[in-house]
């Protein structure tokens, strides 16, 4: 409804001079704040009703004061919490049953507190909803008044839902049009024809239909309301022609939405792939990672068993050069010359052939010890203080 302001809503205020507007159906509120924009303007008061508000209410409840009562509650609900209502904006749950019930429910009201029919604009008295329901929420919906609803696509002239395409698929909407309690137009035509109050509707068509309800007693009290309806007023030809204008932008929504759902489906259809894509990724660097994992273990007892042989080996070095002193000593030694000596002999007498002495293979290998440690070959080097025999 906001798209009317400009055009209808703020003329049709000025020209009534509510001081007690009420607004069924907040959405996101962007006619809502226009309302209060209103309101505070005139020193009027706005009570606005909405079960699922798409803002902060508490936020502008706070912001706008007394200038905004909010009611997050069903409209059939909560319009007996209001005491006075002089504009009635109705623009909530697009379905005979709600919207009959509402102004059904304002009568009964006005009839009890013997306060006048008030003015009501509704929205969506054209197509697609003027003839066929729309449930927000089929379960506050009494089953006797709830039509088989589908998420499916409507276009226009075309009296069941379609399976592709089509306008407000995600919604649910009623399986078919025409049906004899079905639609938001339907509702007001059956309030009409039973209530008391001496009403008159207009129906200005474009941007889905809005419809005004206006008490006959209220044109007389207000001449320039009357003036604005009558200029309102369109010629048979003038209809015809926005409703042409309707039928074009209606098709060019219909494409918006089918292309908007082609959007949808190409970003879902990426991300499934980004996700398998990360999934398979994440896969591999845990495979990597265990991997990396069973290299490190592997070094890891490499580098221990490098450390025990490294550690044999120093211990086999220190025994080497305790040996080669020990032995060095023992070689000077004069019982060890005097055995040598002997020997000697001995073998000399004995003609034992040309053997290495004992003091001849120990100083022979002695030496080869002595020539390997002096040149440092592949010699593993004693840790010092800090330092570790580790591998680099």
């Amino acid at each position: 409804m906001q798209r009317f302001w400009e055009m209808v809503l703020e003329p049709v205020l000025d020209a009534v001079q509510p001081k007690v507007i009420v607004e069924i159906g907040s959405d996101q509120g962007g006619n809502t704040l226009n309302l209060l924009e209103y309101c505070e303007q005139a020193g009027a008061t706005l009570h606005a009703v909405d079960p699922r508000p798409g803002f902060d209410e508490a936020e502008w409840q706070n912001k706008h004061g007394d200038h905004l009562v909010f009611h997050e509650d069903l409209s059939l609900n909560a319009l007996a919490l209001i005491e006075d209502f002089e504009v009635v904006l109705i623009d909530g749950d697009h379905n005979w049953y709600t919207v009959l019930n509402e102004l059904k429910t304002i009568e009964r009201l006005c009839n009890k507190r013997g306060q006048p029919f008030p003015l009501v604009l509704l929205h969506d008295i054209g197509w697609p909803y003027g003839r066929r329901d729309l449930y927000y929420d089929p379960g506050s919906i009494p089953e006797e008044h709830r039509q088989p609803y589908a998420q499916k696509g409507m276009l226009p002239e075309v009296t069941d839902l379609v399976e592709e395409g089509g306008m407000n698929r995600h919604l649910n909407n009623a399986l078919r049009e025409h049906e004899t309690k079905g639609g938001v137009r339907t509702a007001v035509e059956d309030f009409l024809s039973a209530t008391r109050y001496e009403l008159e509707l207009l129906e200005l068509p474009g941007i889905h239909g809005l419809g005004i309800l206006t008490p006959t007693p209220l044109k007389r009290q207000r001449p320039d309301l009357a003036s604005l309806l009558s200029e309102l007023e369109f010629s048979p030809f003038v209809v015809r022609y926005v409703q042409g204008i309707e039928r074009a932008r209606l098709e060019l929504q219909i494409r918006q939405q089918e292309e908007g759902r082609k959007h949808v489906r190409h970003v879902k259809e990426i991300e499934k792939t980004w996700l398998e894509e990360r999934r398979e990724h994440r896969q591999r660097l845990a495979e990597e990672s265990e991997r990396l994992s069973e290299e490190r273990q592997r070094l890891k007892k490499m580098r221990h068993e490098f450390n025990l042989a490294n550690q044999n080996v120093l211990q086999l070095t220190r025994w080497l050069e305790t040996l080669d002193s020990g032995i060095s000593a023992l070689l000077r030694s004069r019982q060890w010359k005097v055995g040598s000596i002997a020997g000697e002999l001995y073998r000399r007498a004995t003609f034992k052939g040309e053997k290495p002495t004992p003091d001849e293979h120990l100083e022979e290998t002695l030496q080869k010890f002595r020539t390997w440690r002096r040149d440092g070959t592949e010699r593993p080097r004693e840790p010092k203080g800090g330092e570790t025999s580790e591998p680099q």
